[in-house]
């Protein structure tokens, strides 16, 4: 069998055992990280590397890990916070509930930082947060909302005082007041369907940086159709959305989307 095809089967045997479709991520990328995984193993093959992780139920959940968990943190780039609380007044007056989405949300970090903003600086707005990820472990870390300090090297220390509670190990749990604001869902972002179709702002920030353009097209379809027409979608630092007029999005400022 070529290594093409081998792959191509590699990959679509894996999309049917974790539901992660590496067939939609960028392939260069994937092939360069699984070729070093398989040599540590001593394996050259695709096929016999498959062979492996269907043999072997823990080595299976630690690949999925590796595809699925991703760098987090509270507050991550927050001059980009920053910029994105200049909608929210405007926003919050055509709503009775600020509904936000928080589109491959790892362990909830993301979607805190938003419940946070909210509280400190918009005392007043009902607002609801939705997250999604495709990784069951990241989720239930998100729901039970324990951090390590590592977590909040962006944040005010004042925030980190003021709405965690903190346990000798150095570890910090969200109030309960944030979490009972916020709802974790499975999903996923390309070829499932969003949680609702009524968001007012969405939050896909350092996800699509690993997906080919396909990939990238489906999960802005499904971004676009989640907006109200003229909420708004917020994107990474090093993020830009190519043609946003395809997916009814204009830009209006940085890193900041709104559906038309």
């Amino acid at each position: 069998m070529d290594d093409q095809k081998e792959y191509k089967e590699f990959t679509e045997e894996i999309f049917r055992l974790t539901s992660i479709p590496l067939h939609l991520y960028r392939e260069n990328q994937v092939r360069r990280r699984v070729t070093l995984w398989m040599s540590f193993l001593g394996i050259k093959t695709f096929g016999e590397y498959l062979s492996y992780l269907k043999s072997n139920p823990k080595a299976l959940e630690e690949f999925k890990k590796k595809f699925t968990i991703n760098v987090s943190e509270f507050f991550r780039n927050p001059e980009l916070f920053e910029e994105l609380q200049k909608y929210i007044p405007e926003l919050s007056k055509k709503t009775d509930v600020l509904r936000i989405y928080s589109a491959g949300c790892s362990v909830g970090a993301e979607a805190y930082t938003v419940a946070i903003i909210l509280n400190e600086y918009f005392k007043g707005i009902k607002y609801h947060i939705w997250g999604l990820d495709i990784d069951d472990e990241a989720l239930e870390k998100a729901k039970i909302g324990i951090y390590t300090k590592d977590f909040f090297k962006s944040a005010k220390a004042q925030l980190l005082e003021k709405y965690f509670k903190k346990f000798p190990d150095e570890k910090y749990q969200v109030n309960d007041d944030i979490k009972q604001n916020t709802t974790f869902l499975r999903g996923d972002l390309i070829l499932g369907e969003p949680p609702r179709l009524d968001f007012d702002i969405v939050l896909c920030r350092n996800v699509v940086i690993y997906f080919d353009e396909e990939a990238k097209e489906k999960v802005y379809a499904n971004i676009s159709k989640s907006l109200k027409l003229g909420g708004i979608l917020f994107v990474g630092a090093t993020e830009r959305v190519f043609n946003a007029r395809r997916f009814s999005l204009e830009y209006v400022s940085s890193f900041i989307y709104k559906k038309v």
